[in-house]
């Protein structure tokens, strides 16, 4: 199930997010839902590094905000090629302010 595996990717990022002490982590930090808008995968150095563009609602301003995260994904390289979840999938993004946020 690739929705189910895009799920848990987003629940260790959500994890290794509030290990760092990020900002984005703090109270009053909100996760919103977005969509992925383009995403793109390669083989570097033996690793599956993927590309994702997302877009979401700004739930303070109602802006459409955009963003990007490069993310190394060995889990969608498969040996029957490469698994990535299509454009319009949801993703988690965590949300501070209009200028601090990250897909998750």
């Amino acid at each position: 199930m690739l929705v189910n595996g895009a799920l848990i990717g987003g629940i260790i990022n959500l994890r290794r997010t509030l290990q760092k002490g990020h900002r984005l982590a703090a109270p009053g930090a909100l996760l919103v839902r977005g969509t992925i808008t383009s995403i793109k995968g390669e083989v570097d150095d033996d690793s599956f590094k993927v590309t994702v563009e997302y877009a979401f609602q700004s739930p303070t301003t109602a802006l459409t905000l955009s963003g990007s995260k490069l993310m190394t994904r060995d889990d969608l390289m498969r040996e029957d090629g490469h698994h990535l979840p299509p454009v319009g999938t949801s993703v988690v993004v965590a949300y501070a302010d209009d200028r601090m946020f990250e897909m998750l």
